[in-house]
């Protein structure tokens, strides 16, 4: 956010959820699923942080 990569009017604790969400839904709360996939944390970082860049 100071270094204006994101925006700044984003809670971090949210952004962290947003990472964090996704991968947790597949490993605890949903066991029984396949392993994940590789490149599934990358893909998720990708597109969260694809959101929170500056709006130009």
């Amino acid at each position: 956010m100071a270094e204006g990569e994101i925006r700044d009017d984003l809670d971090a604790e949210f952004v962290n959820d947003l990472l964090v969400g996704p991968l947790l839904l597949r490993t605890v709360i949903r066991p029984d699923s396949s392993d994940l996939a590789p490149g599934l944390a990358e893909w998720v970082v990708d597109t969260v942080l694809d959101g929170l860049h500056p709006r130009t």
